[in-house]
């Protein structure tokens, strides 16, 4: 669960230059990255993906990842495909402006809500869009065909294991790791990762799970000391695909209602704002007895 921290102070060391993970993460004595300081941090650089988009060499780089990527999904014919950690959409939009044919259903989430209202500026309303942690997925098992990601894993470095078996859980048929590359890089690609506490070991986490990697390369990067490598891993689809959200507390289908999105199982409520599902666990508010409420309100005297 994140923990609530003084935002104001945060936002006055950001506006100086500070590095705002390598700031909490010193002043908590911690050796990775937690995932409080992972959503400050991006939230407040909210908008600078879209800014980066007015360089033109960075917008060239973008739509040549995206038609490497564009190959590996086309191949599947996939029905669903899903950005996970997808920021602003400014991986994602490329990638469906490559695609032969855009999936029937595209979904994609980020940590922080600020992204997400930037994302859906960004992407329009062809994308299914909510606030999520990519170690509590609200999706159920093999439920999307082709997973995504685009250095969403990066700086979750210790938590390895536990993010790979979360995303091969929902990966129906194909997921596609664009993450920094320990294994492949240079020298200072690997100083970088271990000092920014980044991931590292994704393919043994993979293989520690029974799966073989289908490939895994050195892609270009738009920086040189952080090279970006890329992993595929292909499975056997099983059952059919469930769409539907469901509860990242106790993985009970969520029904969607007037604003909000409500398990009957767990008792849990989950909010929008804006439109945009709040699903992550601390976003949960406990009702367990919702239903017979607002009934009990409505029933004659």
């Amino acid at each position: 669960m994140s923990k609530l921290i003084d935002t104001i102070a945060l936002k006055r060391l950001f506006l100086q230059g500070v590095n705002i993970i390598d700031h909490m993460r010193s002043a908590n004595s911690e050796h990775s990255n937690d995932s409080t300081a992972i959503l400050y941090s991006y939230d407040l650089r909210a908008g600078s993906y879209i800014d980066a988009l007015n360089d033109p060499d960075y917008v060239a780089f973008k739509t040549r990842r995206a038609a490497i990527v564009a190959e590996l999904v086309d191949a599947v014919k996939p029905a669903s495909l899903f950005d996970v950690g997808t920021g602003e959409g400014t991986s994602l939009l490329p990638l469906l402006h490559q695609l032969s044919s855009i999936p029937p259903a595209v979904l994609a989430f980020d940590l922080s809500l600020s992204r997400v209202l930037y994302a859906r500026n960004h992407l329009g309303d062809a994308v299914r869009l909510f606030v999520a942690d990519m170690l509590h997925i609200p999706m159920a098992d093999d439920s999307i065909d082709v997973v995504v990601t685009y250095h969403a894993a990066e700086p979750n470095g210790g938590r390895e294991a536990d993010i790979i078996r979360e995303l091969l859980r929902v990966t129906r048929r194909r997921l596609i790791l664009m993450e920094p590359s320990y294994e492949l890089g240079t020298p200072a690609t690997k100083s970088r990762i271990e000092r920014l506490h980044y991931v590292r070991g994704l393919p043994d986490a993979i293989r520690s799970l029974g799966y073989s990697l289908a490939r895994h390369e050195l892609l270009e990067s738009w920086r040189p000391e952080n090279q970006t490598g890329l992993i595929v891993v292909d499975k056997e689809p099983r059952g059919a695909a469930d769409l539907r959200f469901h509860s990242p507390i106790s993985g009970s289908p969520l029904e969607e209602r007037d604003g909000y999105h409500y398990s009957t199982e767990d008792g849990f409520v989950f909010p929008e704002i804006h439109g945009v599902p709040c699903l992550n666990p601390e976003n949960a508010v406990l009702a367990t007895r919702l239903d017979q409420a607002i009934a009990s309100r409505r029933a004659p005297r």
